[in-house]
């Protein structure tokens, strides 16, 4: 259960991701939480670029239009869009929130996650700091959409830091 990933007597939650297809689920995520398009939101995550990255936008914009019209709010959203691995990183913000514990957030996925609930309330993330901002296109767009500036800028492209 990802809010039993908060336990008593720990001074910080840190959330990152390391996997495949998941910056397409969080751009999707973005896009139908904030708006735009898919090229606004969408990059190259592990290295897709020519016609793979095209279909990569087609995908989360195809997504999203599918559920534009039935997703009744942030969580449905999330539900429709973001898979298990972002709905537990959100879970564990929500955790994390109810322990007074801040949480840092590394990298486009993680911040996609909780900026489901900046959508509900833009004060659900003031326990949370942006640790590192992706060279993801989209994670950029985001930290600004959610008024969170990073701490650092690597030039890392995923959420490994």
């Amino acid at each position: 259960m990802p809010m039993m990933a908060v336990e008593p007597g720990l001074d910080v939650i840190c959330l990152g991701e390391m996997g495949i297809a998941n910056t397409t689920s969080a751009a999707a995520l973005c896009l139908a939480l904030f708006g735009g398009t898919a090229e606004e939101w969408v990059g190259p995550g592990t290295g897709v670029a020519g016609t793979a990255l095209q279909r990569k936008k087609d995908v989360v914009a195809a997504g999203v239009a599918l559920h534009r019209d039935a997703a009744r709010d942030p969580l449905d959203i999330l539900a429709r869009l973001g898979g298990h691995e972002l709905a537990a990183m959100c879970g564990a913000v929500i955790a994390a929130r109810m322990a007074r514990m801040p949480v840092l957030l590394d990298g486009f996925v993680s911040t996609a996650a909780a900026a489901v609930l900046h959508a509900i309330d833009e004060h659900a993330l003031d326990h949370c700091v942006v640790a590192h901002v992706s060279a993801e296109p989209g994670h950029g767009r985001l930290v600004a959409r959610i008024g969170k500036p990073p701490l650092l800028s690597l030039k890392m492209r995923l959420g490994e830091g």
